[in-house]
């Protein structure tokens, strides 16, 4: 066919119709045609033939991403939902739930799976949604987000492990910190503290709101021998006031500029779960750190008696830092005694930021 030409009685630009490939000779800057081999509209810039991109609502595709569930409220959206994100240090967009509510973006996500027996083998989240039915946060899909060892974790040594059992609980698997030594240790890089960071890749954040459901089931460890009782937590760790030592028998969530194999300075509390034992061996019971007083959220639980297949607790809190940076969070698991005689699981999560 003939070629259209675009515009004024002498205009060169042109539109060429239907191609399987792009033209290579006779081309005008502004030129354009539809190539029916990729299915997409092309245009010629005096070079080159490149794609013409039909851009959507902000973040409604990947080719127009928006930087903020904040800059999605500047627009006028008001949906809760998926949304192309693409923050600071990212080489391309994700898609992430968003709360355009309150300004809210989903960074990590851990669903509990509760299939009864043995469990998976491997790292697998359970079919139901953890932020939508514990958090209220509708429409959050079940898929793992930013799951521990994998590419969206920055821990990158003395990480989180998977036991496919949950030691007596028979829950279908959660993550631990499977220390096996009979040492007691406190020191910020012994195996007593291994740690979950998940990326947000350089995003500024200054507000915080997670859950997290962790279990200490009782009685007796199936996968030790000598009968080892594994609920004896001891709540604070006595003579022990630093946030980056093991100072907790269960779970400490902080944020800073620590480093990524979960050592390192520089952390701030944000909550921690103390667990008291229903098999005390009271080597530990020490003073509330002076950190865990600061106002942000501090929770003591007492670890399950008994095998029960439900036995867990769920905790959800909000943060406030004061003022927007881009640090990192952490979830780091201790005890400063082997998991055979004191362990923590942690069955799901989430963590949202804006």
């Amino acid at each position: 066919m003939s070629p259209i030409f675009i515009g004024s009685a002498s205009s060169t630009n042109k539109f060429l119709g239907n191609l399987s490939s792009d033209p290579t000779s006779n081309n005008a800057e502004g030129d354009r045609y539809y190539n029916t081999a990729d299915d997409e509209v092309k245009i010629y810039d005096g070079s080159e033939w490149k794609s013409l991109q039909l851009v959507g609502n902000l973040g409604a595709d990947q080719n127009n991403p928006a930087s903020s569930a904040a800059a999605l409220i500047a627009d006028g959206q008001s949906a809760d939902g998926y949304y192309w994100i693409r923050f600071p240090n990212e080489s391309s967009a994700t898609q992430r739930w968003c709360d355009l509510t309150n300004g809210y973006m989903l960074i990590a996500h851990w669903s509990p799976n509760s299939t009864s027996g043995s469990g998976d083998a491997s790292p697998t989240p359970g079919s139901t949604s953890y932020a939508s039915g514990t958090g209220g946060f509708s429409g959050v899909n079940a898929n793992a987000v930013a799951a521990p060892n994998g590419n969206d974790d920055e821990a990158t040594s003395r990480t989180w492990v998977w036991d496919a059992d949950t030691r007596g609980t028979q829950t279908g698997g959660s993550f631990f910190r499977n220390n096996t030594s009979s040492n007691n240790g406190t020191s910020a890089t012994s195996d007593h503290t291994k740690g979950y960071i998940p990326k947000h890749y350089g995003f500024n954040w200054q507000y915080m709101k997670w859950g997290v459901r962790v279990s200490v089931p009782g009685g007796t460890s199936a996968n030790t021998s000598g009968g080892n009782n594994y609920n004896s937590m001891d709540n604070f760790t006595a003579g022990t006031n630093d946030i980056n030592r093991v100072y907790v028998d269960g779970l400490s969530i902080t944020h800073g500029a620590n480093a990524t194999d979960g050592s390192g300075s520089g952390r701030n509390h944000i909550f921690t779960i103390n667990v008291n034992g229903t098999n005390t061996q009271g080597n530990n019971n020490g003073s509330t750190p002076s950190f865990c007083s600061d106002g942000n959220g501090n929770n003591n639980m007492t670890s399950h008696s008994g095998t029960s297949t439900s036995a867990y607790n769920d905790f959800n809190n909000t943060y406030n830092k004061g003022s927007a940076s881009n640090t990192r969070i952490e979830m780091r698991i201790q005890s400063d005694q082997q998991s055979a005689n004191e362990c923590l699981y942690v069955r799901a999560w989430y963590i949202l930021i804006k």
